[in-house]
């Protein structure tokens, strides 16, 4: 049984019963939380909760924890019919408990009821999409079916979800071989190559086979705007997303072309969907910080870049664009730490010397400046700026 979000602090009464009781709600809760085993395999590395419940929805979550909990120990003891009851209980005080709807479809895989724990499965991702477990065990059941297609995806999920994840990537590798090269692999491999020609033409014949397939759909987005058919591209994100409106990378994806198109609100609108389904994804921060500093929303835009900093304090757009809004407000001490934190990552990017040679200059350390002009032009000698700028400063190119 897991117990997700903020344990709950209790003002507890001087009656001895009640905190004998409180006592012992305190130890179940405490030990949920520390002993459960999902069926499939539980990856303790997870650190972020699934649930963010407010005080009462809390209360109600913990009454229904001790039923599953109870559920736990009878499936452990082989009592399979009993464990089942008791995760119905669960369910009957809080419906929405993802956990229990995976370890119910677990119960039906193991009594051979291979469409019971498919729908059981079904369920547990529908309250969560970001239960990987429950997409593993969801693709065991399908794969065991022979809805192969449909097992990929979830395995893809998993491992998309939560990339160490071993058991699930290894499930996906393998029903891979056994399927064969199918379109949709190959038109990734043919997008990472810059092929868009072939690209196209193996998601299209993805998307025919698998007409559900949101991720063929924003992946041949993808591919129409390296054609340079932004348009086109644009009905295919919005097609991912009609088939999955929980896909973050599609809202992405969509956010991007928007913000080329310079539909501004329109983008930022998506990257906020993007980052309200996955609050790390880093990219999605960026870029939206991106947008708003075009909109000359300055204090907003360096807000996200200090969000997409906090998840990733090596994310180097962010510290770059980060940088350069610093120092335009007037904090060009804050310019220059953050530009030579992206010089540590990216030390051959001579726009970035080429800049915090600028905020140097600008504090009136003219020896560092033009070191980095010099180096700007080692690495780009037709740098526009930088040559006239070293020069200003007294010094040959």
């Amino acid at each position: 049984m897991r117990i997700d979000g903020p344990s709950l602090a209790l003002r507890l009464p001087y009656s001895p019963a009640v905190l004998v009781h409180c006592f012992m709600l305190a130890l179940i809760v405490a030990l949920s939380a520390i002993s459960w085993q999902q069926f499939d395999r539980w990856i303790p590395s997870r650190r972020e909760a699934r649930h963010i419940l407010a005080a009462k929805e809390r209360s109600t979550f913990l009454r229904a924890a001790f039923w599953a909990r109870e559920g736990d120990r009878l499936r452990r003891e082989g009592q399979a019919d009993a464990a089942a009851e008791r995760y119905g209980r669960a369910l009957a005080i809080y419906p929405a408990y993802a956990a229990v709807y995976n370890n119910l479809g677990v119960l039906a895989a193991g009594r051979g009821k291979p469409g019971e724990a498919i729908a059981y499965f079904r369920r547990a991702v529908e309250i969560d999409p970001n239960f990987e477990i429950a997409h593993k065990n969801f693709a065991d059941a399908l794969a065991a079916t022979g809805r192969i297609e449909e097992a990929i995806e979830h395995y893809r999920a998993a491992v998309r979800i939560y990339p160490r994840y071993a058991d699930a990537q290894n499930s996906l590798d393998q029903l891979l071989a056994r399927r064969g090269p199918a379109h949709y692999d190959i038109a990734n491999a043919f997008l990472k190559q810059g092929k868009a020609e072939e690209a196209v033409e193996h998601y299209r014949a993805a998307v025919a086979a698998d007409p559900k397939n949101a991720a063929a759909q924003s992946n041949w987005g993808n591919a129409l705007e390296l054609r340079g058919q932004r348009e086109e591209a644009i009905r295919h994100y919005r097609r991912a997303i009609e088939i999955d409106p929980k896909y973050a990378a599609a809202h992405f994806n969509l956010a991007n072309a928007l913000w080329k198109s310079q539909q501004l609100e329109s983008a930022v609108n998506e990257y906020r969907r993007a980052i309200a389904l996955d609050p790390k994804y880093v990219e999605a921060r960026t870029n939206l910080g991106g947008v708003l500093d075009a909109q000359g929303k300055t204090s907003d835009a360096m807000a996200e870049y200090r969000a997409a900093l906090k998840i990733d304090p090596k994310y180097a757009p962010a510290l770059f664009n980060l940088a350069l809004l610093l120092a335009e407000a007037g904090d060009v001490g804050g310019g220059i730490e953050h530009l030579r934190r992206f010089i540590a990552l990216t030390p051959r990017d001579a726009e970035a010397h080429y800049q915090l040679g600028r905020f140097l200059a600008a504090t009136g350390r003219r020896d560092e400046a033009a070191r980095e002009f010099d180096q700007a032009l080692k690495l780009r000698p037709d740098l526009k700026g930088a040559k006239e700028d070293l020069q200003r400063l007294g010094a040959k190119p």
